[in-house]
């Protein structure tokens, strides 16, 4: 599978610059943008990267939140991340979502 490439656009900004998957060209994304307290879990530049921008890809084509938590799970780890560990990325993506 062809990995994400973005160039870097501002601080925790990113813009895809090849088409990734479904996600175009010229969509801008900002990583993994969990709460500071969750980085432990998931840096928002390295591990689930590809995952974070399919993600926020998603929810900005007007996915709901809960389906797109659910295929950010199933993202993270096809792209590495262990099974226990994408399940709390995702549950704390899901209730971030419910209390924001």
């Amino acid at each position: 599978m062809p990995g994400l490439k973005t160039e870097k656009i501002g601080r925790r900004r990113w813009r895809v610059i090849e088409q990734f998957r479904h996600v175009p060209a010229g969509f801008e994304f900002d990583g993994a943008s969990a709460p500071r307290i969750f980085w432990a879990f998931i840096d928002p530049a390295s591990e689930g990267f590809e995952a974070a921008c399919l993600h926020d890809y998603n929810l900005s084509i007007g996915m709901p939140w809960n389906s797109a938590a659910r295929a950010f799970r199933a993202d993270l780890i096809c792209y590495g991340v262990p099974r226990w560990r994408a399940q709390v990325i995702a549950s704390a993506v899901l209730l971030w979502g419910l209390v924001r």
